[in-house]
């Protein structure tokens, strides 16, 4: 009778240990599991996506047209550009332009944030436009574009004979500015208002 209590003790003493075993096993694995709503990158191990790529900001008028019909060296910008363009009768709304600088040798480029709005109770803007440098011996050329490949009026600037800035009015395909402009996205929505010389 003895012997039978002792042999029924050591069961359950066996039992109870077998038991507490397979809960330990069991919460090691289901601390081990990721959780059912992690991402999947993140159970893999793997990087979070590219974000997708940003919307063009550039909106074009096609329809539009310019001219530059004089210049000037002011000191603390050096040169401006003077001119005019002339939207869409149709207004299309947040639609855009650009003025870019054609230096021999060099790519022309243009940040979103030079990009500038037309006007919606304004059909012709004011261009005041600031170059940069005094123009080169070969001559530097100017366009306002409806769009990075689609230029709408040009000019050549140079010095006169007696060193004045001399602007000459250019036909679009002209080799000095037959070439499309980079377009860099600098990050900012944040447009100029037509008319600023130093801020395209």
């Amino acid at each position: 009778m003895l012997l039978q209590l002792r042999n029924s003790a050591l069961c359950l003493v066996a039992a109870m240990v077998v038991a507490t075993s397979a809960v330990a096993i069991g919460s090691t694995a289901s601390a081990a599991a990721p959780k059912s709503g992690a991402p999947e990158a993140a159970i893999a191990g793997t990087k979070d996506p590219a974000p997708p790529p940003h919307i063009d900001p550039w909106i074009p008028s096609l329809c539009a047209t310019a001219e530059f019909t004089s210049a000037y060296s002011d000191p603390p910008r050096d040169l401006v550009a003077i001119g005019t363009i002339t939207r869409c009768q149709q207004y299309i709304p947040d639609s855009k332009f650009a003025v870019a600088v054609y230096r021999p040798g060099q790519v022309p480029v243009v940040y979103t944030s030079q990009l500038q709005r037309y006007q919606a109770d304004q059909l012709t803007l004011r261009l005041d436009f600031f170059v940069g440098n005094e123009p080169v011996s070969d001559g530097v050329g100017v366009c306002a574009l409806s769009t990075r490949h689609h230029r709408v009026g040009c000019a050549r600037l140079s010095h006169g004979p007696d060193g004045a800035i001399v602007l000459e009015p250019i036909p679009v395909d002209h080799p000095l500015v037959q070439i499309a402009v980079t377009v860099i996205y600098d990050g900012t929505q944040d447009l100029p208002d037509p008319g600023c010389a130093h801020c395209v």
